[in-house]
């Protein structure tokens, strides 16, 4: 004969509380020397900085006193400033040797392309489900030209 054997299991008492604490990493020095622009001026200097080494970076540096790194302080502005400019310097300096100043200077104006998100922090999308329609297909798709439909066109956005 077979004997049954039963198996139980006790389950875990929670006893007290844990609560986890998602913190963002504090920028570096080098992030904190790339300014914040709006994404026209982020490509304009991506452009020059391909043109001609360095101008870009130049002109980034410069643009933090009238339309980058909005809510940075006076004294954050002009250190900004100054690590742009001669960073932009050391570029031109540099372009001639392997073209190691134009590549880098290529590079410092792609990362002005990609820091252009933080241009606006308080850009976030708001988004209502007041104009979406139930298409044969069943799935929602929205149906004024709103922001909503530019999100969805975009990809962005997605209805299920």
């Amino acid at each position: 004969m077979m004997k049954e054997m039963v198996m139980t299991y006790d389950q875990p008492v929670v006893t007290e509380a844990v609560s986890v604490k998602a913190e963002t990493p504090k920028p570096s020095q080098l992030r904190a020397a790339i300014p914040a622009m709006h994404i026209a001026a982020a490509i304009t200097c991506l452009v020059f900085n391909i043109c001609i080494p360095g101008l870009g970076t130049v002109v980034a540096g410069l643009s933090v006193f009238c339309c980058a790194n909005p809510g940075q302080t006076g004294y954050g502005k002009l250190g900004t400033c100054c690590i742009n400019f001669w960073v932009g310097v050391v570029q031109l300096a540099t372009c001639w040797i392997f073209f190691i100043g134009w590549i880098w200077s290529v590079l410092w104006g792609i990362a002005f392309v990609a820091m252009a998100g933080e241009y606006n922090p308080d850009n976030k999308a708001i988004v209502t489900m007041s104009s979406v329609s139930q298409p044969s297909s069943g799935y929602a798709t929205p149906t004024s030209n709103s922001e909503e439909v530019q999100l969805y066109q975009a990809g962005l956005k997605t209805y299920t």
